[in-house]
């Protein structure tokens, strides 16, 4: 316990030095109900910070006297113009498929400063980017984390007994490429609310849509277009078959099938929805 003690104050410490600012989170029994105290009924175990969102630290003496306060407490890092950052948080299997296609992009360099939560996503650190909300989900996978918000950093525990981790510590806060800050700026369409619309009767129709999706954008279209035939009522069989499909025909170069698949079993978690006539993206 006091080698924990001694890890996690140092890199407290690093964060002050760095950020100027920390949180400290309440953290996680050894049942791994959280701390503060709802304890097992908590929904954001060793996820929110003691004392609330405004009880930020920023000098020694105030992590000091927290750190006497809060029984195996977690690490929080404020985002927004507080400490200079705007987070991309990734998370399940669409969210680490955008990551991988980014990457391949080069809208998100190795050089920038990236996280493995313990929940098995990714963070992604860059310069703070005024006026980007952190309350709309613009992609499937990936939320926001800016003004108010804060996320959960090394040394902390997850739920599940993971590790938060660096990849890349110290690494580098850079500025968005233009392009990045673009896609993160467009709000993306419900399932239920996108342009194209189609009739499943069972079959296919080639050649009914004209768009071709490119890289940067398949990963989003077919989760799209799959979520749709999820909100119709469908079979996964059938949502496969149809974003298999709307994959060969509309995605420049294709998926892999192995990603078409992530995608196909992350859209079929979508409730079905009553009102909905087929696959809409």
């Amino acid at each position: 316990m006091r080698r924990r003690c001694k890890v996690f104050q140092t890199w407290a410490d690093r964060y002050l030095q760095r950020f100027g600012a920390i949180l400290i989170n309440y953290g996680l029994a050894s049942g791994g109900e959280c701390t503060c105290p709802k304890g097992k009924d908590c929904p954001s175990p060793g996820k929110h910070p003691w004392g609330g969102s405004k009880n930020v630290i920023r000098w020694e003496e105030e992590l000091l006297k927290a750190l006497k306060k809060v029984e195996n407490p977690n690490l929080g890092l404020p985002t927004g113009e507080e400490t200079g950052i705007t987070v991309l948080d990734f998370d399940g299997p669409a969210g680490k498929a955008l990551f991988e296609e980014w990457q391949a992009e080069g809208l998100i360099l190795p050089t920038m400063l990236t996280a493995s939560t313990g929940g098995g996503g990714v963070h992604v650190l860059v310069q703070h980017i005024p006026g980007l909300s952190a309350k709309v989900r613009t992609l499937p996978g990936l939320d926001i984390r800016n003004e108010g918000g804060q996320i959960v950093t090394a040394p902390s525990l997850h739920r599940s007994g993971n590790v938060y981790t660096w990849r890349n510590w110290p690494g580098e806060i850079l500025t968005a490429p233009a392009a990045l800050i673009d896609k993160l700026k467009t709000p993306a369409a419900l399932p239920q609310e996108a342009a194209i619309e189609a009739r499943f009767s069972g079959t296919f129709t080639a050649g009914r849509y004209s768009e071709v999706y490119p890289q940067g954008e398949r990963n989003q279209a077919v989760f799209r277009y799959a979520c749709g035939y999820a909100g119709g009522g469908h079979s996964i069989d059938r949502i496969r078959t149809a974003a298999a499909a709307f994959n060969d025909q509309h995605c420049s170069p294709p998926l892999p099938a192995s990603e078409i698949e992530t995608i196909v079993r992350s859209a079929a978690r979508y409730p079905a929805n009553p009102e909905a006539k087929g696959g809409r993206i």
